[in-house]
C-alpha cells in the first residue's frame, strides 16, 4: 500500500521544480527573492555605478506574487501531507491491533467455518464455528474504529468489542450473543442499531415479551441507554413503540441460518481478516487430525465422481422423476466401530444388447445406478463394496429403483432384491440378500433367500438350504419388497427411492438435498 507521506514527497518534488521554472522564466536570481524579504538595517555605503544599477533593478510584482503563491501552496501541502501521514499511521496501527486480536481467537477457537447444525439438519440450516464474525465500526463517531468479533466457544457464542484506551487496544465489551433459551429455533445473533451516525449494541432484556435494550459506547465503556425495541426473533422483525422499523436495525445471525446467508457472512469475515492481515495464513496450522485426513480423502472421491457423473440433481422427464449424477453421498458407520464409511450411488449409462424393430441384436445405452462404499484405512479411501446394492419391484420394466438399509443393533447392513427374467419376461430367479460388514472391514452375505422357477416348478432356498414353500413364506421375505411383499418393520429398514413416478417427486428431491448437505458437512470439517 502506498503511504500518504510518499504522495506528499512526490508533490513537494513537483512543486519545487515548478518554483525553479518560475525563477528561470522571470530571470530572477535567488538573491533577488531574498531582497524582497525584510532585512536588518545596514549602514549605507558607497557603491560603484554598476552596483547601484543592480540595486535599483526592480523585480516584477507579478513574478514575486507567483513565487509567493507557490511557496504558500508548498506549505499547505506539507500540512495536509502531515495529517494524511498521521491518519494513515492510525489506520495501519488499528489493522495491526485488530489482526492480533483476530489471530489470537483463531489460534484458540479455530478459523471461520460453517457446519450443519444437527438439530436443524432436516431444515437445511447451518451455524458458524471458530471466529464467526469480525468487523470494524466507529461506535461513537470519534474517528477511531472499534473491532466487533464473535466466536463459537464449545457451542456458545461470545461477542467482544475492542477499542483504544489511550495507547492500548483493550476489550471494551464482552457478552454472550443473543439467543432465546426457550426456543432453539431462533438461533444465536447480534443486533446493531444505527442512529444519528452512532452505533448501538442490542441485548435481549425481556425474553418473554421480546424486549431488547441497547448499549452505547461512552468514554471507554458500553453503558445502558433508554432505547428499547420489540423484537420477533423467529421472523426477524423490529418494532419501536408498536411501529415496524426496517431501516435502523441490523441482525447478524451466527446459527440457525441458511447456507446462502452463511456463505455471504463468511465471505465478509474472510475479506475483513485479509484487511486486518489476520487469519490462518498468519497462524501456524495445527497438524491435521485423523478425522481431517479421512474427510479430505472422502472429499477427493466425491469430487472425482462429480466430475465423472455430474453433481446430484433432480430430473423430471415424461412422467418419470429421478436423482441424477452422483445421487447419493452419505456417511454411515456400517460396522459400529466409531468410524464412518462413505456411501456413494451414482447414475451411469451402461451398454446393453436388445432386439431392434427388425429383430436384430443392437447395443444401446441404459441408465443404471451403481453403489460403492469406501473405507478409510489410515492413509487412503478404498472401495470395500460395489455394485450389488439397488433394488426394484418384481415385474420387468418397472420404473421404481430404490436402495435398502437395515438397522441391525447399531450396525447398518445393505439389502438387495434382484430378478432374472427369461423369454416373454417370465421370472426365472428371484434373490434377496442381507450383506454385512465384518470385523475385518469386508462385506459378506449373511442372508440369502432364492426362488427359482423352472418350467413352472418353483424351488425355495434360504442360506443355501432347500426349504418348503410354507417355511419360505415365514423366513424368506425378510427384506422389504422382495417379490413385491410390502409388509416390513419401518424402524428396522430404510427404503430410499431414487427413481419413480411423478408422484414421488418430493421423496426424490429430498435425496438430492440430503446429498448436498452431506457434502457441505464434509467440506466444513
Amino acid at each position: 500500500m502506498i503511504k500518504a507521506k510518499d504522495y506528499a514527497v512526490y508533490a513537494l518534488y513537483l512543486l519545487l521544480n515548478a518554483v525553479k521554472a518560475l525563477l528561470i522564466k522571470f530571470n530572477i536570481p535567488i538573491s533577488h527573492i531574498q531582497r524582497q524579504l525584510p532585512a536588518p538595517e545596514r549602514e549605507e555605503s558607497k557603491s560603484s555605478g554598476a552596483d547601484e544599477a543592480e540595486r535599483v533593478r526592480v523585480v516584477s510584482p507579478k513574478a514575486v506574487a507567483g513565487v509567493m503563491f507557490v511557496f504558500s501552496v508548498i506549505i499547505c501541502i506539507g500540512i495536509i501531507a502531515g495529517r494524511m501521514s498521521s491518519a494513515n499511521s492510525r489506520i495501519e496501527r488499528y489493522y495491526a491491533d485488530a489482526g492480533v486480536v483476530c489471530t489470537n481467537i483463531i489460534n484458540e477457537y479455530g478459523s471461520c467455518k460453517i457446519e450443519a447444525a444437527d438439530r436443524y439438519l432436516n431444515n437445511n440450516l447451518w451455524r458458524f464455528t471458530g471466529l464467526s464474525y469480525a468487523r470494524q465500526i466507529d461506535f461513537n463517531r470519534d474517528g477511531d474504529d472499534e473491532l466487533i468479533v464473535a466466536y463459537n466457544d464449545s457451542g456458545d457464542y461470545s461477542v467482544e468489542i475492542w477499542g483504544y484506551d489511550g495507547g492500548d487496544f483493550v476489550k471494551l465489551y464482552s457478552e454472550n450473543a443473543n439467543s432465546l433459551g426457550s426456543n432453539d429455533s431462533a438461533g444465536d445473533w447480534i443486533t446493531i442499531l444505527h442512529r444519528s451516525g452512532k452505533y448501538y449494541i442490542g441485548k435481549i432484556t425481556d425474553e418473554e415479551n421480546g424486549i431488547m435494550g441497547f448499549l452505547q459506547l461512552r468514554g471507554k465503556k458500553f453503558k445502558e441507554t433508554d432505547i428499547t425495541c420489540e423484537y420477533d426473533a423467529i421472523n426477524d422483525i423490529y418494532a419501536v413503540e408498536g411501529r415496524l422499523n426496517t431501516t435502523d436495525f441490523e441482525t447478524i445471525k451466527l446459527s440457525h441460518i441458511s447456507a446462502s446467508k452463511a456463505e455471504k457472512i463468511q465471505n465478509t469475515v474472510l475479506s475483513n481478516l485479509d484487511m486486518f492481515n489476520a487469519g490462518e495464513s498468519n497462524v501456524e496450522a495445527p497438524p491435521q487430525t485423523e478425522e481431517d485426513l479421512k474427510k479430505d480423502a472422502y472429499l477427493a472421491v466425491i469430487e472425482k465422481h462429480n466430475e465423472t457423473y455430474g453433481e446430484a440433481e433432480y430430473v423430471s422427464d415424461s412422467g418419470l422423476c429421478y436423482a441424477a449424477g452422483t445421487a447419493v453421498v452419505d456417511l454411515i458407520d456400517f460396522n459400529a466401530d466409531g468410524n464412518d464409511e462413505l456411501l456413494i450411488i451414482s447414475r451411469r449409462n451402461k451398454n446393453v444388447s436388445r432386439d431392434d424393430e427388425n429383430g436384430e441384436w443392437v447395443m444401446v445405452k441404459e441408465p443404471e445406478y451403481y453403489m460403492e462404499i469406501y473405507a478409510w484405512n489410515g492413509t487412503s479411501a478404498n472401495v470395500i463394496y460395489e455394485n450389488e446394492g439397488l433394488s426394484s419391484y418384481q415385474n420387468k420394466g418397472n420404473s421404481e429403483t430404490f436402495y435398502i438399509l437395515q438397522n441391525d443393533g447399531g450396525k447398518v447392513n445393505v439389502c438387495t432384491n434382484s430378478y432374472v427374467y427369461g423369454n416373454r419376461s417370465s421370472l426365472q430367479k428371484a434373490s434377496s440378500r442381507i450383506i454385512k460388514m465384518n470385523s475385518e472391514g469386508a462385506f459378506e452375505t449373511s442372508y440369502l433367500a432364492v426362488i427359482t422357477n423352472n418350467y413352472g416348478y418353483s424351488t425355495y432356498t434360504i442360506d443355501g438350504e432347500r426349504v418348503y414353500r410354507s417355511e419360505f413364506k415365514k423366513s424368506g421375505y425378510a427384506v422389504p419388497y422382495f417379490c413385491n411383499e410390502d409388509d416390513y418393520n419401518k424402524s428396522e429398514f430404510t427404503v430410499t427411492f431414487l427413481q419413480g413416478r411423478a408422484g414421488m417427486a418430493g421423496d426424490i428431491r429430498s435425496v438430492v438435498t440430503k446429498t448436498q448437505n452431506t457434502i457441505k458437512r464434509i467440506k466444513s470439517h
